[in-house]
C-alpha cells in the first residue's frame, strides 16, 4: 500500500488521477443536469456522483497498479485515454442523439456500413464536438507532461491513515453493492456503480452481449416469428370487430389517476367515459416487469413469466390479428432504431402500416420527443384509408421522466402548492409535473376515442409498467421492484356501436374488472374478443373465457406481488 500511494502522488500519476476523476465528474454532472435538471434530488445525485467516482477511480487505479506494476505508467495512461474517449462519446450522444450510451447505439455501430457512417457524420457533426475533442487532447497532453517541483513521499503514519480510510470506504461501498445485487435492489447498486463511466460502458456491453433480447438478430427473430405464424396459419376468427385499438402507455402508475381514486382531477375524460358506461376500469392489474422491453416481450406475445422458451418463439399479437384478416398498424412515439431485437422493433416490422415520430432514438432517449398528440392525425389518416377490420397498436411516450416534457405548457394545471404531503419542494415539483403528464395522457386517450366514437370500436389502454414517485426511500423512476412500479391501469373502452353489437363481450369485460390480473396474459383476452384460438391460447389466462384462473401467482423476478402490495408511501 505504501508503494502504491507514493507512486500515484509522483508526477504524472497524481495529475492523471485527478484529471480523470474531474473529467468523469463533469460528464456525470452534465448527464444528470440533462436528464434531471437542478432540483434537490439532482443536486444530491451530483454530490453522490463525485464521491462514487473518486472512490471507484481510486480502486481501479490500485487494481491496475497491482496487476501491471512494471508497466503501470503505460497501462495507466492508456486507461486515462479510454476515460477521455468515453466521456467525449457520452457528451456527443447526449447533445446530438439526446440519449445516454445504450445498447441501441452499440447495435448501430456494430451494424453500420460506410454509407450509413458517412450520412451519420454529415447529419450530426458540429464544430463544438471538434472544440471539445481538442480541449480534451490538450488536457490529456498537459497532464502527462506536467511535473511538480516536489515529489516528497508520504510518511508511514500518513500512509496508514490513508490506507485505513480508503479500505474502510471501499469495503462498505462494495459490500453494500453486493448485498443490493443479491437482493431485489440490484438496479440501485448497478446505477451507483455506473457512475464510473468505464463501469457504465461495461454494464451496457454486458447487456448487449449476454441478454438474448438484444443479441438476437432480426433475421433470427423473423425466422422464429415466421415458424409460429405458419404453425397457426389455419386459425379463424369468429368475429371481426371493425376497430380494435391497443394503446400502450409508458410509466403510468394507476394510483395517481382520479379514475382510480386519486384526490386530484387528473383523468376527467376517463371519469366521464366511466360514468357514461363506456369504460371498464380494471382495479387489480400489475405489470410483469419493471421496464419497457421486459414487459412488452410478455404482453405482446403468447409469452409469460412461466415460459421456458424465448418470447420470439411464441405467436405475437400482430401476427395473430393478421392471420385473423385484420389490417395491422403500429403508430409510435417511441423508438425505431437499428436491428436489435426489442419486441417493439420486431413487431412494428410485421405491421401493415408503421409510423414513428422518432427515427434515431432509443427507449432511454426521452428528453427530446414529440408529445403524444402528434400521433392523433396519423391514426385518423390510417383509419380513413381502409374499410377493412383494423387492429392498431398505439405506443405512447406517456408519463416517462422528464415529466415536464411529456405535455404542452397549457396542460400545466397542477403545481407543488396542490400537494399536501411530506415531500420536499423539489419532489413536489416533480410530482406535480407527473400529474400534469397524466392529465395530458387522459386527453390523448380521449382524443383517440373521439376518432372512433361513432364507429364500432374497442379501445384497450394498458401501461407497460408504473412509476415510483418518492413513496420509498425518496426514489423516483422505475426499474426497481415495488408495488408502485408494478401497479398499472388496464381500461377497456367500448363505443356505443361496439357495446350494441357485442353486448355479451362487453358484459364479460365489465364482470372481470376486479380480477387479480397480470398483463402478460392480455393477449389471451384479445384472442377471445375476436374469437380465435391459436395453439398457445389458454382459456385460464383470458379475462372473459369463463375459465379464468384467479389464483395464479403474480411473480416478478421471483417476487410475489402479494408480499409487497400493502407497502404504504413514506410521505
Amino acid at each position: 500500500m505504501t508503494k502504491f500511494f507514493n507512486t500515484i502522488i509522483k508526477s504524472p500519476f497524481i495529475n492523471i488521477f485527478v484529471v480523470t476523476t474531474v473529467v468523469m465528474f463533469v460528464a456525470s454532472v452534465y448527464k444528470i443536469y440533462f436528464f434531471e435538471g437542478t432540483d434537490r434530488i439532482a443536486l444530491m445525485h451530483m454530490a453522490r456522483s463525485l464521491t462514487t467516482i473518486f472512490l471507484l477511480n481510486l480502486v481501479i487505479t490500485h487494481l491496475i497498479y497491482l496487476i501491471t506494476r512494471r508497466l503501470f505508467k503505460g497501462v495507466y495512461l492508456f486507461y486515462a485515454l479510454i476515460i477521455f474517449v468515453l466521456c467525449f462519446i457520452n457528451f456527443f450522444t447526449l447533445t446530438s442523439l439526446k440519449t445516454d450510451i445504450n445498447i441501441a447505439i452499440i447495435d448501430s455501430v456494430v451494424h453500420t456500413n460506410p454509407n450509413e457512417a458517412s450520412e451519420f457524420f454529415q447529419t450530426f457533426f458540429e464544430v463544438k464536438y471538434l472544440v471539445v475533442a481538442i480541449i480534451l487532447c490538450i488536457i490529456f497532453y498537459v497532464m502527462t507532461r506536467y511535473k511538480r517541483s516536489s515529489t516528497k513521499e508520504f510518511s508511514r503514519k500518513t500512509i496508514i491513515v490513508l490506507s485505513v480510510v480508503y479500505l474502510a470506504f471501499a469495503a462498505v461501498f462494495f459490500t453494500k453493492s453486493a448485498m443490493r445485487i443479491k437482493s431485489n435492489k440490484a438496479d440501485r447498486a448497478i446505477s451507483k456503480l455506473s457512475e464510473h463511466i468505464l463501469i457504465n460502458y461495461a454494464f451496457v456491453a454486458q447487456k448487449y452481449l449476454l441478454d438474448d433480447n438484444f443479441l438476437t438478430s432480426n433475421k433470427k427473430l423473423l425466422e422464429d416469428y415466421d415458424r409460429s405464424k405458419k404453425a397457426n396459419q389455419n386459425i379463424k376468427a369468429k368475429r371481426q370487430v371493425a376497430n380494435i385499438v391497443f394503446i400502450i402507455g409508458e410509466s403510468l402508475q394507476r394510483n395517481k389517476m382520479q379514475v382510480y381514486g386519486f384526490d386530484l382531477p387528473t383523468t376527467p375524460n376517463l371519469e366521464k367515459l366511466a360514468k357514461n358506461g363506456n369504460a371498464a376500469i380494471y382495479a387489480n392489474t400489475i405489470s410483469p416487469d419493471t421496464y419497457t422491453n421486459g414487459s412488452l416481450a410478455k404482453v405482446l406475445n403468447f409469452s409469460n413469466y412461466e415460459s421456458k422458451e424465448p418470447w420470439s418463439k411464441s405467436l405475437n399479437i400482430v401476427d395473430m390479428f393478421s392471420l385473423s384478416r385484420y389490417k395491422t398498424s403500429w403508430i409510435s412515439n417511441q423508438n425505431n432504431i437499428g436491428r436489435y431485437s426489442t419486441t417493439q422493433k420486431s413487431l412494428s416490422d410485421r405491421s401493415d402500416n408503421t409510423f414513428f415520430t422518432q427515427k434515431f432514438t432509443d427507449e432511454i432517449n426521452y428528453a427530446d420527443r414529440e408529445t403524444d398528440g402528434a400521433l392523433i392525425p396519423e391514426i385518423l389518416k390510417i383509419k380513413q384509408k381502409t374499410n377493412e377490420p383494423n387492429f392498431y397498436i398505439v405506443h405512447l411516450m406517456g408519463n416517462h421522466f422528464k415529466y415536464d416534457l411529456r405535455y404542452p405548457k397549457n396542460f400545466a394545471k397542477f403545481t407543488a402548492y396542490d400537494l399536501h404531503n411530506k415531500m420536499n419542494p423539489g419532489q413536489k415539483e416533480n410530482f406535480a409535473q407527473y400529474l400534469n403528464s397524466i392529465l395530458y395522457n387522459d386527453y390523448v386517450v380521449s382524443e383517440i376515442y373521439q376518432i372512433f366514437k361513432d364507429d364500432e370500436a374497442l379501445i384497450v389502454y394498458l401501461s407497460d409498467h408504473g412509476e415510483t414517485l418518492f413513496e420509498i426511500d425518496g426514489i423516483r423512476g422505475h426499474g426497481m421492484i415495488n408495488r408502485f412500479v408494478l401497479e398499472i391501469p388496464l381500461i377497456f373502452i367500448g363505443t356505443d356501436k361496439f357495446k350494441a353489437k357485442y353486448p355479451e363481450i362487453w358484459q364479460k369485460l365489465e364482470n372481470a374488472k376486479d380480477y387479480k390480473f397480470m398483463s402478460d396474459d392480455i393477449i389471451h383476452t384479445f384472442a377471445d374478443i375476436i374469437g380465435v384460438k391459436p395453439l398457445e391460447y389458454n382459456a385460464s389466462r383470458s379475462l372473459i373465457s369463463g375459465e379464468f384462473n384467479a389464483s395464479r401467482k403474480r411473480l416478478i423476478n421471483g417476487i410475489d406481488y402479494e408480499s409487497i402490495k400493502d407497502v404504504k408511501p413514506q410521505w
